[in-house]
């Protein structure tokens, strides 16, 4: 898991697993006083990772976010459950526009000839997420 604390100040951040119990686990940070800070010659590790140690332990825990830190968890969990989420219903079209001006398709979508202008009819679809060519009364479905 990864945290982030892109401020001045430190914060604490609440982690919630619902579905697991956390029996330890380590923690590496790469954090610096100031934001702006970077390494160079002079000080090569002024910015550097810090691995340590996790004591934490149930489902849910506090952790410490130092300022200006990326806090990367590496959690022990036991007890995982599995839980399938349900497809949500996908709402009918709002927008519906025609390049084909009607033209018509066979079963498998292919059209027996092309609308005005040559170009063919296209339907997108949310399964895939693409265009795809097909004809329904003449309209193409966003």
């Amino acid at each position: 898991m990864k945290l982030v604390n892109p401020g001045a100040s430190a914060q604490t951040a609440t982690v919630n697993l619902a579905h697991a119990t956390v029996t330890g686990g380590s923690v590496v940070v790469l954090t610096s006083a100031d934001g702006t800070d970077e390494n160079n010659l002079e000080n090569p590790d002024r910015v550097s990772p810090k691995e340590r140690a996790l004591d934490v332990k149930g489902q849910q825990f506090t952790y410490e976010l130092p300022a200006y830190s990326l806090n990367i968890l590496r959690l022990d969990v036991r007890d995982v459950e599995i839980v399938v989420e349900e497809k949500a219903e996908l709402p009918e079209p709002l927008i519906q526009y025609s390049f084909d001006g009607g033209q018509e398709a066979d079963d498998k979508g292919k059209f027996r000839k092309v609308g005005r202008q040559g170009q063919p009819s296209w339907r997108w679809t949310m399964e895939t997420r693409h265009f795809i060519p097909a004809v329904t009364e003449g309209k193409v479905f966003f």
